[in-house]
């Protein structure tokens, strides 16, 4: 009886196609040899392939020297010839970017290797609170990005950890939203490897991501995450772990399938390599009545930045017990649930507003 349902509509859209015209940044003034700075004419292609709506900008075979952030248009693909044979790589900067690359959504990064030492970020898109956020692919994508690198001083050494420690050591790859594919990337860099909000419909497979100084992974908000045959490694003695959470201001995390997954080397912090922070709560104790999906608490609620659509209300003891409904709205003292209660909570009933995570398969994983 469990295993069916009434039957319901199943709708599968057909993928927007993306233009596919080329353009090879060696006729835009590109030099490939490492001796030049190419970053006008990288992001002279870039910028055209955008105007057109579109398109694969082009790496051949080379190295690319780039002095500054690049930007990627909507339905652009950056595109090198293998990983081993395309490289962009950005001289130690004292004022990095914020991002070595950039976009808002709906781009793509394939078969390429970037080099830097400092930087803030090395790829970015939107993050999951934008209505747009999402369709970016990475794929075979390779990433040295190591702040330490060179005969640095202590001094020097220091100051640079002490910059990198109010951001983590920035991310490797910070994206958000629907669609997102990071596809058989080997992501190596100063921080964070990995942060993910709110992705949707979402696949990361076959990734080694190595996890910096302060640096831990961060899948945050999901709702339908395939994170699959992925080796997270502690590239420092301060890295982390990481794991499922609401951190990113998310009500719920769930529908996650987290399998095959190899997490090693997670000395840093408490040795967490898996861990399901929710962040706080709203609410913990008695109420006042429930009324239809109406729940009336002794005191107004401050919500903060929050928004807790989405959100769960537990029923801890007494009255109504076990029970769990979701949050429709909060104003004031009143919480407005999905459903109606089984059994209405009373005056005697203890109870908890917190994010929701639920609905976890986590599969043959090697810790």
């Amino acid at each position: 009886p469990r295993g069916w349902s009434a039957p319901l509509p199943l709708v599968i859209p057909e993928r927007r196609p993306w233009p596919t015209t080329v353009l090879n940044v060696r006729d835009f003034g590109a030099d490939g040899t490492g001796a030049r700075d190419d970053t006008g004419a990288l992001q002279a292609a870039l910028d055209k392939a955008g105007a057109a709506g579109g398109g694969v900008v082009l790496l051949p075979r080379g190295r690319y020297q780039i002095t500054g952030g690049l930007t990627i248009p909507r339905f652009v693909t950056l595109r090198g010839a293998a990983t081993d044979q395309t490289a962009l790589f950005w001289p130690d900067m004292a004022t990095p970017p914020e991002a070595l690359i950039q976009g808002t959504n709906s781009f793509a990064i394939e078969d390429v290797t970037l080099y830097a030492s400092r930087a803030r970020h090395v790829i970015v898109g939107d993050l999951g609170d934008k209505p747009d956020a999402g369709s970016v692919s990475l794929i075979r994508v390779r990433t040295r990005v190591d702040a330490y690198r060179g005969h640095l001083t202590a001094e020097e050494t220091d100051l640079r950890h002490r910059d990198l420690a109010r951001i983590f050591g920035g991310d490797s790859v910070r994206l958000g939203g629907d669609n997102l594919r990071i596809l058989n990337c080997d992501l190596y860099g100063s921080g964070r490897a990995l942060f993910l909000s709110r992705a949707r419909h979402s696949v990361v497979r076959g990734n080694a991501l190595y996890n910096g100084r302060h640096g831990w992974y961060c899948l945050s908000g999901s709702d339908g995450l395939i994170f699959e045959n992925n080796t997270i490694t502690g590239a420092d003695l301060m890295a982390t772990g990481g794991g499922l959470n609401c951190l990113d201001g998310s009500s719920a995390s769930q529908n996650v399938y987290y399998a095959h997954n190899t997490l090693r080397l997670m000395h840093g912090w408490d040795r967490e390599a898996m861990t399901s922070d929710a962040g706080g709560g709203l609410y913990y104790g008695p109420i006042a009545r429930a009324e239809g999906t109406a729940l009336t608490l002794p005191e107004a609620l401050k919500p903060g930045a929050r928004n807790w659509a989405g959100a769960a209300v537990f029923v801890f003891s007494g009255k109504g017990w076990t029970q769990m409904r979701r949050v429709v709205k909060v104003a004031g003292d009143t919480v407005t649930v999905d459903r109606p209660w089984d059994v209405p909570p009373d005056a005697t009933s203890l109870v908890g507003i917190t994010m929701l995570q639920r609905h976890y398969i986590l599969a043959g994983n090697n810790f």
